[in-house]
């Protein structure tokens, strides 16, 4: 451990140094620039939703990556509120119930369940686990730029030392390079449920050496990353026959009709 933080403390100096020698290069990505459309933002009203940060991030990336069959996010995100408890979860927890109806966390105390009867199941016959990613704790940033690189829908879990959590969705990070490795990670770019903002946000991120962990900056210091969940696109990750996209499209219309409300 502690040769890897010198390690570590190492390259932030060769960075420093390098940064101001020219040898260093620093560049911002997007996953959206590769693998098309744009950023989405569900903002909550706080009127029965405070909780379901989750459930608005997991949203945000149904309507980009295509797996909401064409909604927008904040129509995905009155659906989620329809049917789910305002209480803590995670997009995951949102996906895999939008796939194939599955509450995972059921009856688990402190987790929102389900409040209505049905619902979800809008893609039955795919394996939900076939087409995420999440890593939790460790060098989150490392797996979260190569989701974004891979065509994935990105939402980052955040916590507090005195037991806060959130679900923030990611769109863009700031990098360095040296020799066209990169070597370091300054910044990201976000939409957060809470920040009633129609735009994306850049925050500073940092290396905690103490917590080995990438801690956040601005508005949101005192906030840790701690988690990397993602969605892959399924037109570019993983093409589904016609009859499938009818399949999801008609499960949508005769399923979900009366309570879907566009947003």
């Amino acid at each position: 451990m502690r040769q890897r933080k010198l390690i570590m403390v190492f390259l932030a100096v060769w960075l420093s140094v390098a940064g101001g020698s020219g040898f260093a290069n620093a560049y911002t990505y997007y996953g959206y620039s590769d693998w098309g459309g744009t950023w989405h933002d569900v903002n909550k009203n706080f009127q029965g939703d405070d909780l379901l940060c989750w459930a608005a991030a997991a949203s945000n990336i149904l309507a980009w990556s295509g797996w909401g069959l064409g909604y927008q996010e904040g129509g995905i995100f009155n659906y989620f509120k329809d049917y789910w408890t305002n209480l803590g979860g995670s997009p995951n927890l949102a996906w895999n119930w939008w796939f194939d109806g599955t509450q995972l966390m059921a009856g688990q105390a402190g987790w929102s369940q389900l409040n209505a009867f049905g619902g979800g199941n809008f893609w039955p016959g795919l394996d939900y686990s076939n087409y995420r990613h999440t890593q939790v704790w460790g060098n989150v940033m490392a797996t979260a730029y190569s989701d974004l690189k891979s065509g994935y829908g990105v939402t980052l879990g955040i916590f507090t030392d005195t037991g806060g959590a959130h679900s923030i969705t990611l769109w863009g990070v700031d990098y360095y390079t040296i020799l066209g490795s990169v070597i370091g990670y300054t910044g990201v770019w976000i939409t957060d449920s809470d920040d009633k903002k129609t735009a994306l946000v850049n925050y500073g991120i940092y290396w905690d050496f103490i917590h080995d962990r990438w801690c956040l900056e601005g508005g949101l210091t005192d906030w840790y990353i701690g988690q990397v969940e993602a969605l892959g696109r399924f037109d570019v990750l993983v093409p589904l026959p016609p009859s499938l996209l009818l399949l999801g499209s008609g499960l949508l219309g005769l399923a979900g009709w009366r309570r879907f409300r566009k947003g």
